[in-house]
C-alpha cells in the first residue's frame, strides 16, 4: 500500500477462525519481523494476523532522501497509517498489539477509533509526564541514544561482536543468533529521520488524557528486567485506563515477543478468554 511518499510493506496471514484480526504494530527501530515467533503461534491456531512495517521503518523506505526530509513523523501520522492499511485490507474490527512505541501507535487509534477495536495489548511501552523533571531527563538522554544509533550505524553494519552486545543490552534472556541479527539490522536499516523524530514526538503524548479515552479493555505489560520501559514507567497506565489489566514477565527484558513468547501467548490468551467471557 503507497501512502504520503512510503510503500507500506505488510503481511497478511489469513486464519480459520471467525474471530478478529490480530494486528501487530512493532516498537521504535523496529519491523514486522519482531513479530513472527508471536505469529507463528496464533497463526496455526487458526487467527488472522497482520504484521507490517510503519513509514520510515524495515521495508518501508520513504522514495526518495527528499520525501523523507519533507515526511510528517507525528503521532497523528502513524495512527492514519494504520487506519488506511486496515481500510485497504477490509478490516472493520480488529484486535490490536503494540511493542514500545507501537504500543502508543496502538493507544491513540484505539482512543479515536474505538469502534475498529475489540481490545488492545501495550507490551512494553512507557509512560511520559512532561511536569516530571525526571522524565524529562529521560526524554533527552533518549534524544542523545538516537543521534548515538545514527553515528554508530556504519560501526554496527561491521562489526558482528558489537550488534549482539547491543542486543544483549536490552534484552535479559540471550535470544536466537537470527533474532538478534533480525533486531539489529532493523535499527541500521530505520530511517535517521524517522528515528529522531518519532522518538520525540513519542514524547509529546499526554496520557492523562489518552488513558481515559480508551473505552476499550486494555492490558498494560511489561518485562521486570525491561530497562527501556521498567515497571515503574508500565504501572501509571493502568491507573488512568478505565478496563485497564497489568501483568509482567519476570527475567525478561524489553522484547518478550523473542525471549518468552510461549510465556507471553499464556497471558495473552488468558486477557483474551476474559475480554470474551464479559462481552
Amino acid at each position: 500500500m503507497h501512502r504520503e511518499g512510503v510503500t507500506i510493506r505488510y503481511q497478511l496471514y489469513p486464519g480459520v477462525l471467525a474471530r478478529e484480526t490480530l494486528v501487530f504494530v512493532h516498537g521504535w527501530a523496529g519491523s514486522r519481523l519482531d513479530w513472527l515467533p508471536l505469529v507463528e503461534r496464533y497463526h496455526a491456531q487458526g487467527f488472522s494476523c497482520l504484521i507490517y512495517d510503519a513509514p520510515g521503518f524495515g521495508e518501508s523506505q520513504f522514495d526518495s532522501p527528499e520525501v523523507a526530509r519533507k515526511a510528517d513523523f507525528s503521532l497523528e501520522r502513524y495512527t492514519q497509517d494504520l487506519l488506511a492499511l486496515l481500510d485497504e485490507l477490509g478490516l472493520e474490527q480488529v484486535r490490536l498489539i503494540g511493542h514500545s512505541w507501537g504500543g502508543v501507535v496502538v493507544m491513540e487509534f484505539a482512543a479515536r477509533y474505538s469502534t475498529r477495536v475489540n481490545n488492545l495489548v501495550v507490551i512494553g511501552a512507557a509512560y511520559f509526564d512532561p511536569k516530571n523533571w525526571l522524565h524529562l531527563l529521560f526524554k533527552w538522554i533518549s534524544w542523545i541514544i538516537a543521534w548515538l544509533l545514527v553515528g554508530l550505524k556504519p560501526v554496527l553494519r561491521r562489526s558482528a561482536r558489537i550488534r549482539r552486545l547491543g542486543v544483549r543490552r536490552y534484552s535479559y534472556r540471550p535470544l536466537p543468533p537470527e533474532a538478534g541479527e533480525t533486531i539489529m539490522n532493523d535499527v541500521i536499516n530505520s530511517d535517521n529521520r524517522a528515528l529522531v523524530q518519532t522518538l520525540l514526538a513519542g514524547y509529546e503524548v499526554d496520557f492523562k488524557k489518552l488513558c481515559p479515552a480508551l473505552s476499550v479493555p486494555v492490558l498494560y505489560l511489561g518485562g521486570q528486567q525491561d530497562v527501556v520501559a521498567s515497571l515503574q514507567f508500565v504501572k501509571p497506565f493502568v491507573e488512568l485506563t478505565p478496563k485497564a489489566k497489568y501483568a509482567d514477565l519476570a527475567e525478561c527484558g524489553h522484547f518478550p515477543m523473542q525471549e518468552m513468547p510461549e510465556s507471553l501467548t499464556e497471558i495473552l490468551d488468558r486477557f483474551w478468554d476474559r475480554v470474551q467471557k464479559t462481552e
